[in-house]
């Protein structure tokens, strides 16, 4: 498998070089070597005083913040919402109506709100998350068999008790499922995030 990956991406630098001398222009399709040598002058100089390095550290730190921030807000409204049901009525079309939105229809009301800094392009990245996770934390809560929890509290387990240690690792796949989910979503977002002024 390794040797027909290494093939498959000969095959891609050999049609982009063959291509690129074909065309003839730098500016509609420059060569492999072209763009390493780009990319080297970057990972080694600077673009307009900030080298490449400071960009991804600032980049990821943004991300990851977003992200953690965004998760614990998707669990614990996850929860709360499979626990409560007139919360659940409540937030949960707004969770439903918010989910579909891209993160690019966020950018204009953000600004507008927030104004420009570093606060509107984090809280892009927690709208993309807590809508993912906490949809996915309900889910994976109401799906705890029933049956499990009976049998905890027969056997003289409290509510906490039940739910730590029942109705939570019962639901942690599909809680990591969400998290991941909303992991492959964020890795989408910086990029509109990084359009934020």
């Amino acid at each position: 498998p390794l040797f027909v990956s290494l093939l498959s991406v000969a095959a891609i630098l050999l049609a982009w070089e063959v291509l690129s001398r074909v065309i003839r222009s730098p500016v509609l399709l420059p060569s492999p070597a072209a763009v390493a040598h780009a990319a080297i002058g970057l990972a080694f100089g600077s673009f307009q005083g900030v080298s490449l390095w400071d960009d991804i550290v600032v980049s990821t730190a943004r991300v990851l913040l977003g992200y953690f921030v965004g998760l614990g807000i998707g669990l614990l409204l996850g929860l709360a919402m499979a626990l409560n049901r007139t919360l659940k009525a409540l937030v949960d079309p707004l969770i439903e109506g918010l989910r579909p939105v891209p993160p690019l229809a966020w950018i204009p009301l953000l600004v507008v709100w927030f104004g420009i800094g570093e606060f509107p392009k984090v809280l892009l990245l927690v709208l993309t998350t807590v809508p993912i996770v906490s949809i996915a934390t309900l889910g994976a809560v109401l799906g705890v068999q029933e049956d499990m929890t009976l049998a905890a509290r027969s056997l003289g387990a409290s509510e906490r008790q039940v739910m730590l240690h029942v109705v939570l690792p019962a639901a942690l796949p599909g809680i990591l499922t969400g998290a991941r989910i909303a992991t492959a979503a964020g890795r989408g977002s910086p990029v509109a995030v990084e359009r934020v002024p």
